[in-house]
């Protein structure tokens, strides 16, 4: 059956890249091409390994769906947008070249420790049944956590663990709905309140990978609880329509949210967005001139990582030396500055945006993130690529091993996929993305070990 699955996989993907080579750019040189086809069939090892080993010991398809941003950022945009219309700088053969050549190397990295380690040792939180009132006591919990540390203080500090909250509380509740479990109708109306707020909060934050990660965190627990398969193709459609549709009006929105004076609050952006929706006419502000060309099109925002990888290669070391690591201050996120006065700015994304000529060198905003791979070449070159792949392989060999076993209750994978949803795209910069996974782990245990306390003590079982 899986066989079948992976000969299925390889007809489509044939077919998809006859498709790709036909619709792509006239003017697009045949190199591009065959790197950005390269890219599409390396990234597809993790999908023939998912089908064929992989799924016997994971509850959910991590490394498939990391691949699938790595396409969408290097290879579907040579396809689908001129090589000067990406998003910051015009993207180059040898850019999809050193893209390739780096993403072979994790590949290699990442399956040499999957079947060289081994561990049974995986995260396991809540013995206790789910059925039960405890489960329940601690989703609601982690909610109050959230709310605290996102909407009450906003210590960007701690967001994480706040972020972790919601999506703790909403996956369980999904679980116990699809297990029949008995809730009440204030938990309903609880949760679906939490759940659209969350929903319209993140669309109007103005940032699309906001609600996608939502979007993704659904699917992925449908599909440890085998939900059915009409429900994820409604939430699949529907999310499509509606990242099309913000793809149109995201430039003009965020003219208004993130460079006007005015500060907007929530009621005020849903209008906002619902003006420019059904009545664009009625606003003059357009998207910023250096995206009109192609920013319309629902695959260029993917073609950032590309482009900046392009700019860095081409500009390191001939205009600006290498930063020799110094972007990397992972070890100060576990220093609190209280503790340390004169602790570091985490400031890489803007160093690199005002040293590479994004932003001019009094700005305050880094629009920009630094990507990971960019930041690896941008700090050591080649060698840092070689050295920081294997780093990374390692990184996501640790998490997937130890929060997405498939030998676990319900809850604990929700629990796993919460955590592991931050991780599928490696848009931002290692210390930003990476720094806080130890802090994050023993906050979660502390907070974990404190709920256990205040249940015994009630007498929640």
């Amino acid at each position: 059956m899986l066989k079948n699955a992976v000969y299925l996989t390889n007809l489509v993907l044939v077919l998809i890249s006859i498709y790709l080579f036909n619709i792509a750019p006239p003017t697009t040189p045949n190199i591009f091409l065959f790197w950005a086809l390269a890219i599409l069939w390396l990234s597809c090892i993790p999908l023939y390994h998912f089908l064929l080993i992989g799924c016997e010991r994971e509850a959910i398809p991590l490394m498939p769906v990391w691949s699938g941003f790595i396409v969408l950022s290097y290879s579907l945009p040579v396809f689908l947008i001129k090589p000067e219309d990406y998003e910051i700088y015009d993207v180059t053969a040898e850019c999809l070249e050193y893209s390739f050549w780096s993403f072979l190397l994790f590949y290699i990295y990442y399956y040499c420790l999957y079947h060289t380690l081994s561990t049974k040792i995986r995260f396991t939180p809540i013995q206790f049944s789910v059925t039960g009132a405890r489960c329940r006591f601690y989703a609601l919990l982690f909610l109050l956590v959230n709310i605290v540390t996102s909407k009450v203080f906003s210590i960007d500090s701690i967001q994480f663990i706040g972020v972790l909250g919601f999506y703790f509380f909403v996956g369980t509740y999904i679980v116990l709905q699809h297990q029949k479990v008995r809730i009440t109708t204030v938990e309903k109306v609880l949760f679906n309140i939490i759940l659209l707020y969350e929903f319209i909060e993140r669309v109007i934050s103005g940032q699309i990978l906001a609600f996608g990660l939502l979007f993704i965190f659904y699917v992925f627990v449908s599909y440890v609880l085998k939900a059915g398969m009409k429900k994820l193709v409604i939430v699949c459609v529907s999310f499509v329509l509606l990242y099309s549709w913000y793809s149109q009006v995201k430039y003009s929105y965020r003219e208004f949210i993130w460079f006007s004076d005015k500060s907007y609050n929530f009621i005020e952006r849903v209008q906002l967005l619902g003006d420019l929706a059904f009545h664009p006419e009625a606003y003059n502000a357009g998207p910023p001139k250096e995206t009109e060309k192609q920013n319309s099109h629902i695959i260029w925002r993917f073609s950032y990582q590309a482009s900046a990888f392009a700019l860095i290669i081409d500009k390191t070391p001939r205009d600006v030396p290498f930063w020799e690591g110094s972007t990397y201050q992972v070890l100060a996120k576990f220093i609190p500055r209280i503790l340390w006065p004169d602790k570091p700015l985490e400031d890489a994304n803007l160093q690199y945006n005002k040293t590479y000529g994004l932003v001019p060198p009094e700005a305050e905003v880094s629009p920009f993130p630094l990507p990971t791979l960019a930041e690896m070449y941008m700090n050591f070159g080649t060698a840092g690529i070689v050295y920081g792949m294997f780093g990374l392989a390692l990184l996501y060999y640790g998490m997937n091993s130890y929060f997405n076993s498939i030998n676990n209750n319900p809850i604990n994978k929700v629990y796993g996929i919460g955590i592991l949803i931050s991780y599928i795209n490696i848009e931002g910069n290692f210390t930003m993305t990476f720094g806080v996974i130890s802090l994050m782990i023993l906050t979660l245990l502390a907070l974990l070990y404190c709920f256990k306390l205040l249940a015994d003590k009630l007498n929640i079982h």
